[in-house]
């Protein structure tokens, strides 16, 4: 611990506890990872209402193609399809300028097979133009491609389906040979007059181009178009969700009806889409996504000049899932922090965390470098949270207990069930795919380690129920990727890109594929090659207890006597009984600090054991408690070598490059580059109605507009420090729009310097070197009001500017320090002059009782010698000078109990030490 840069104001307790680092204790803070500065924030909030609204879904057969089409309704399902599109073909000339030729019909029935089969009699069908190519004898001649779309159209209804729009022309800004936009126009305009199309929307516009719909629309609105539709092949993000918004203000219907990737959804949903419909076949993130629509959206981020969107949904189920997407042709690689606002969640299972980034790879052009990347992530919490898939396991089936086994080396070789031996053909390597893989990367490749370059492989790109699943070469298709589906208690779901299908053991103990059943022979644990296979659960952990805090609860308890346990969850609940909400998984320790507690709130805990095999103990007994609220320190970062809090209350901070330095007096700070380097700091350390924070800080001065800290909910809610905005000190706080200010003269560059905010009933203080420097009587706008959970040291996170310069010291408090208060901090602590070596003094007793004792063994260290013994306001209370002494004795005996600041000083040097007095 320092001795040269204690505290010196805490509160007064008839019994004070040394601060320090309680190594054997976890934390919440523990495994707090530095999360990358993101392009964009999407905030949401898990107890709120979202935004609802009807969209209408189905898949495409204009590309008729069965594989495609049975994948669609595979991962959308069947209730989710609302709508068809099919086609007419201008290929051929109608035979007597009224029927459809053979070729024609033989396409009609194709596309009436597949939808009679796939998806079932009574479907609504959006009708385009199907263009292989067109035959002369439509070109220039409106009446002949009319009676063309009302011929087919009437097939389709004697089939027993309906028609709810149709659109003359497909991607007429492309072209394709239909003719110009006055031949369209011409076209609509003979549908509009016929009562044949009364019941039917007209659509117009459906441009490769989204840039280019507005322009077709507005032509073709005079012409009896009530519909608008664009593709996203190419053009802006401002000219898609402009367009889809002035359709809608016109009273008029928005449509996608060629989605090619979730972002054009997820903007379509924002802007005004009303019906989409997907070209070619779809992955599990837009299957997921069609039916999270059904539910409520609680967040929504977009970053336009990327071609990018993310947004966090929740499904009428109640599951919740974050989605992000990229133009499938002109995205720019973008990352999206995915924020919960009311509690800690886990993402995939990693956490308990608040936040995640996701990166979505784009390219450098239209084009090039693309991948069309999308991904869906699961956001869970309670008390049965899904294990962190990435390494090597062996694969146990829950039916049998046997494992994975692969029978050789081979393309095609089988994969089977047996009792587990060691054997390298039973373990595998299971990871994530590159997100570079192509489309969607939700996804997980299966190797077995007996092989170099073989995998998990579903033969033949089977959809049906029993198709065999192999291994084969390594391959970039989906039928090498799998997806894990949680189902409970450690087990998942191991379903297949291409199908959706579940592997399964058959009655031979082959591995194959069949439709998700919930049956424990589709259910599998990933277990670590050294875990036991067993299932029988540990002891439940006894004697929890639990001790309040001024700002954390400590949890204690006695370890279960298991050798295989491998840690313990921490569950909590704000109700008696639950339901509990992981707060903290696999701690090893058997004591445990909860820092993410807020005053005025009552918690209740219980603990459970996990062992090596993922089986769980049941609850341990309920404890509750809630924060004292007492005056206290929250946090406080030495900053000597790690970022480690030195305070009871564990809120470690995590760090992103930095390098530690020597700080104010000699020992540690940290250094930020102003480039890359920044701290995160952990989420619940703000969150009260008064604060203090204090830090010493060397800015290096230079680049305008960097944060020495910033604090925020995720939202455009923050408070924040800079050095120097515009020439000014600058702390600013943001609460419902209204933002408050306090300016004072930039911090000098190159120095070192303290800083202090304090915010409460006084009012808001900006200090520098222990002067305020700027203040506001009022303080309307309270830290407990933002709620802040994303809180940084050395980065705005808004224009990724970063701090440059040293950081030393960093504090917390959860009240509001005087000004006297403030200055003694800064007093106690500006102390140039270390020549008084610190650890060849002694204080005795500590506690001291009636009398303190200070000793040196070297004589010439107490020459001219002073001593001054300050309260914790600053005042002086003993003054005491000694001439070539090695043994000072202070009475001490009229002071109260609790802390106090001795001062010494001499012509060799100063320092500063804290005592405790203790009657």
């Amino acid at each position: 611990m320092k001795t040269t840069k204690l505290l010196i104001v805490l509160i007064l307790l008839s019994s004070i506890e040394i601060q320090c680092i309680y190594a054997q204790i976890a934390s919440a803070s523990d495994n707090l990872v530095v999360v990358p500065i993101a392009d964009r924030k999407v905030p949401f909030n898990l107890s709120a209402n979202g935004i609802s609204k009807t969209i209408e879904f189905g898949p495409d057969l204009a590309w008729a193609d069965m594989q495609n089409f049975r994948r669609n309704i595979l991962f959308m399902g069947l209730d989710q399809i609302d709508i068809v599109r099919a086609s007419f073909q201008p290929t051929y000339p109608l035979v007597n300028e009224t029927d459809l030729t053979t070729e024609q019909i033989n396409d009609l029935n194709n596309r009436l097979n597949l939808i009679n089969t796939y998806v079932g009699p009574n479907t609504n069908l959006a009708l385009n133009c199907d263009h292989p190519w067109v035959d002369n004898w439509y070109v220039g001649n409106p009446a002949r491609w009319e009676q063309l779309i009302r011929t087919t159209a009437q097939k389709f209804i004697d089939a027993g389906h309906s028609i709810v729009t149709i659109g003359a022309f497909n991607e007429p800004d492309y072209g394709w040979g239909q003719g110009s936009a006055q031949d369209m126009y011409d076209i609509t305009n003979l549908m509009n007059n016929n009562s044949f199309y009364d019941a039917i929307r007209l659509s117009g516009g459906n441009t490769l181009n989204c840039d280019e719909a507005q322009g077709w629309y507005d032509y073709l609105v005079p012409a009896g178009v009530d519909e608008g539709n664009t593709h996203q092949l190419a053009g802006s993000f401002n000219g898609f969700a402009s367009f889809l918004q002035n359709v809608r203000a016109n009273g008029h219907h928005a449509t996608l009806d060629e989605l090619h990737n979730i972002v054009e959804a997820l903007v379509g949903y924002e802007y005004g889409m009303q019906t989409g419909i997907w070209w070619a076949d779809i992955d599990l993130a837009s299957g997921e996504m069609v039916k999270a629509f059904d539910g409520e959206r609680l967040g929504y981020a977009e970053h336009r000049s990327n071609w990018t969107a993310a947004a966090v949904y929740r499904n009428p189920e109640g599951k919740v899932q974050a989605f992000g997407g990229t133009s499938e042709r002109q995205a720019v690689t973008t990352t999206y922090n995915y924020l919960s606002k009311d509690r800690v969640v886990y993402y995939d299972g990693y956490g308990p965390q608040r936040s995640f980034v996701l990166e979505l790879p784009g390219g450098t052009g239209y084009g090039q470098g693309q991948t069309n990347a999308e991904r869906v992530i699961n956001i869970s919490w309670g008390d049965d949270i899904q294990p962190v898939i990435n390494g090597t396991y062996k694969l146990v089936n829950r039916a049998t207990g046997q494992v994975l086994e692969v029978a050789g080396d081979f393309n095609e070789a089988g994969v089977y069930q047996g009792n587990y031996s060691g054997k390298l053909t039973q373990h595998w390597e299971v990871f994530p795919v590159d997100s570079r893989v192509g489309g969607d990367f939700s996804y997980y490749r299966i190797k077995p380690v007996s092989s170099a370059n073989r995998r998990l492989d579903l033969y033949g790109y089977s959809l049906e129920p029993g198709g065999k699943v192999s291994i084969w070469d390594n391959g970039p298709y989906g039928n090498q990727q799998w997806y894990l589906d949680y189902a409970e208690d450690g087990w998942f779901y191991i379903r297949s890109r291409e199908s959706s299908y579940c592997a399964e053991i058959n009655g031979s103990g082959n591995l194959v594929q069949g439709e998700k059943s919930n049956s424990q022979n589709q259910q599998w644990r990933f277990l670590p090659v050294d875990a036991p296979i067993e299932f029988d659960a540990p002891s439940i952990p006894t004697n929890l207890v639990a001790e309040s805090r001024p700002t954390s609860v400590k949890l204690s308890w006695s370890a279960s006597p298991e050798s295989d346990v491998l840690g313990y969850d921490i569950l909590r609940s704000q109700t008696m009984g639950g339901a509990y909400n992981t707060i903290s998984r696999s701690v090893v320790t058997t004591e445990f600090v909860d820092n993410t507690v807020l005053a005025g709130e009552t918690y209740f805990y219980v603990i459970k054991a996990v062992d090596q095999s993922l089986n769980q103990s049941n609850f341990s007994n309920e404890v509750t408690t809630s924060v004292n609220g007492a005056n206290d320190m929250v946090v406080r970062l030495n900053l000597d070598s790690d970022t480690k809090d030195s305070t009871v209350n564990l809120n470690h901070a995590a760090i992103n490059g930095g390098s530690f330095v020597s700080g104010i007096n000699g020992e540690g700070a940290v250094s930020l580059n102003g480039s890359s380097d920044f701290m995160q700091l952990s989420s619940d350390i703000a969150s009260y109605e008064e604060l203090t924070i204090s830090t010493w800080v060397k800015w290096a001065g230079f680049n305008v507009g960097q944060y020495l800290f910033e604090f925020s909910n995720g939202s455009d809610e923050y408070f924040y420090l800079s050095p120097s905005i515009s020439g000014f000190t600058e702390f600013a706080i943001k609460h419902n729009g209204v933002e408050q200010k306090l300016n004072a003269a930039a911090l000098p560059a190159g120095e070192w310097a303290h800083v202090a905010i304090t915010i409460g009933d006084l009012g808001m203080f900006l200090y520098i070197n222990g002067q305020v420097v700027a203040q506001s009587e009022i303080a309307s706008i309270r830290p407990i009001d933002i709620m802040p959970f994303l809180n940084y040291l050395g980065v705005n996170t808004g224009n990724k500017k970063y701090f440059e310069g040293l950081v030393d010291d960093f504090r917390i408090y959860n009240y509001q320090m005087t000004p006297g208060t403030v200055g003694a901090i800064y007093n106690a602590l500006s102390i140039e002059d270390d020549k008084l070596i610190a650890n060849k003094i002694n204080l005795w007793p500590v506690p001291a009782d009636d009398f303190l004792n200070i000793t040196t063994s070297e004589k010439s260290h107490l020459a001219n010698y002073k001593l001054f013994l300050y309260s914790l306001n600053g005042k002086l209370l003993i003054e005491k000078q000694s001439h070539f002494s090695n043994n000072i004795q202070l009475d001490v005996s009229g002071l109260t109990s609790g802390l106090y600041i001795l001062k010494m000083t001499s012509d060799t040097g100063n320092i500063t030490k804290k005592i405790i007095v203790n009657h």
